[in-house]
């Protein structure tokens, strides 16, 4: 078996006042957390926590530009593409922290790598510049913190208030403040649709808008949940579609506050996989790995005269 090489990365993020800093963590071993970018790869990242947790500041921070560097013995950029996938998937891996996972996951659509490289006393220098196209800038997350706190703070959720009472009250907040953007659902460069700031600021967002806000304002409240996609048909046609999973008790239930806004119902509200009609999840959600950190609920939580009638889906 060849022996992978190990290497040593500098970070740097760029903010967007273009202020640069460096982080350079301590040699580690391959028991990093986030060890696992440097599977299958010839050269491997000896500081890779350090990396994924620089480039995740960045993220957060909206900087216009990630820049990582790193020297080498020897000239090989044939993974760095690879390389660079897994260190942007790993820095929006969930962290428990709501501004993190999959609020920064899908409030991010993608991103350009360029590479370049130079020689220095006989070794060879790596730069590898990261542009994320980033849905929204620092200032629209603050005002969205704010705002965030200062709902949660008007709920008045105290000790006595049980899990499905605040997860219900945040989900009818959502689905009663929120409207569909029909307006822009078809303008593909219009990402504002897609973010927490235009569900709160404009009140109007598309489904992965209403995923994004519901996703953290349940985290603040110290609720799991998670972003799930996939296909939906609510008998009108097939659709690309976002919906969150939410935790109660000690499993997960599917909640589609998008389409119970649309609707002005609450139908489709804690539901087990066999009550969540007209979902169908992308095969990473549904995989057997997913489903067993995340188990879903055999029952569904909603009583029974609630739930979706399956004759929605044929008009009948």
């Amino acid at each position: 078996m060849k022996k992978k090489r190990l290497i040593v990365l500098l970070l740097i993020a760029a903010c967007l006042a273009a202020i640069f800093f460096f982080i350079k963590g301590p040699l580690r071993s391959g028991a990093d957390r986030y060890g696992h970018v440097n599977e299958g790869l010839s050269i491997g990242l000896r500081n890779a926590d350090d990396i994924v947790e620089g480039v995740r500041s960045g993220l957060l921070r909206r900087a216009d530009t990630i820049t990582i560097r790193y020297r080498s013995e020897v000239e090989d950029m044939s993974q760095i593409e690879l390389m660079v996938s897994r260190v942007m998937d790993a820095a929006m891996e969930e962290t428990g922290d709501p501004a993190q996972g999959d609020y920064l996951r899908y409030q991010c659509g993608g991103y350009q790598a360029h590479y370049q490289y130079g020689i220095d006393q006989d070794r060879y220098v790596y730069t590898i510049s990261i542009k994320p196209d980033l849905y929204t800038d620092a200032e629209e997350e603050e005002r969205v913190t704010e705002r965030i706190r200062s709902i949660l703070e008007d709920f008045s959720f105290s000790g006595q208030t049980g899990e499905e009472e605040k997860i219900r009250t945040i989900y009818d907040y959502v689905r009663s403040n929120v409207e569909y953007d029909y307006m822009h659902s078809k303008i593909t460069h219009y990402h504002r649709k897609a973010t927490a700031c235009a569900a709160l600021f404009d009140g109007k967002a598309v489904c992965q808008g209403y995923a994004v806000l519901l996703y953290r304002l349940l985290r603040e409240a110290g609720i799991e949940t998670r972003i799930v996609t996939g296909m939906a048909n609510d008998g009108s046609g097939e659709v690309y579609h976002s919906w969150n999973i939410i935790k109660c008790g000690d499993s997960f239930y599917n909640a589609d506050v998008t389409w119970d806004s649309q609707k002005g119902t609450r139908q489709f509200f804690l539901l087990s996989d066999e009550d969540f009609i007209g979902h169908t999840r992308e095969a990473d959600f549904a995989s057997a790995a997913f489903y067993d950190k995340y188990p879903m609920g055999a029952v569904s939580l909603l009583p029974e005269a609630e739930r979706p009638d399956p004759a929605m889906l044929t008009g009948e």
